[in-house]
């Protein structure tokens, strides 16, 4: 409760309880959203495979190869076939989501987990497939894309997210 005396200086220390905000694997109520945190997992998957629809409608605009990999200067180094962009990428990041989920709900301690911190866990994957993809069709496409450019910026949002999300946990669950 130090943390927010500094901030309420002579105010009465308002503390949130041990439980708030955490993450029961069992709970139905509602969570980011509106949606029930059983189904948040639905939701964020419907979200990771947003690319297939997109690549299905650009589809004859794709060439045979397209761009997957790009090495540090921004220059691509690594072609995969248009039916592995439009389809294997945003599925194989759909099974590395749910491993992150389930390996998360398993952990023992999954009822402490903080919102926050499950959010980061609904929410990576999602916006890597958004952002790769888009980047994959952008290229191919002919967009000039700056993908070092991209790639810092992503990083740097999930750095400072996860950065706000455990100081905001651990100043909470020291009160």
């Amino acid at each position: 409760c130090s943390f927010l005396k500094i901030f309420e200086q002579k105010k009465a220390c308002i503390c949130r309880p041990s439980n708030y905000n955490t993450f029961d694997k069992n709970s139905t109520k509602r969570g980011s959203f509106g949606f029930s945190k059983n189904s948040f997992g639905v939701f964020s998957s419907l979200i990771t495979l947003i690319p297939i629809p997109i690549g299905l409608l650009l589809w004859n605009k794709l060439p045979a190869q397209v761009a997957t990999h790009w090495d540090f200067n921004g220059v691509p180094n690594g072609w995969s076939s248009k039916e592995f962009a439009v389809f294997g990428l945003p599925l194989f990041l759909l099974a590395v989501h749910w491993i992150c989920i389930i390996g998360t709900k398993a952990d023992p301690k999954a009822a402490n987990h903080p919102e926050k911190i499950m959010a980061l866990v609904y929410w990576i994957c999602p916006v890597v497939s958004l952002f790769c993809n888009g980047s994959v069709y952008a290229e191919a496409l002919g967009y000039p894309v700056s993908i070092n450019n991209l790639g810092a910026i992503l990083v740097g949002i999930t750095f400072i997210f996860i950065a706000l999300s455990f100081f905001i946990s651990i100043s909470w669950s020291a009160s």
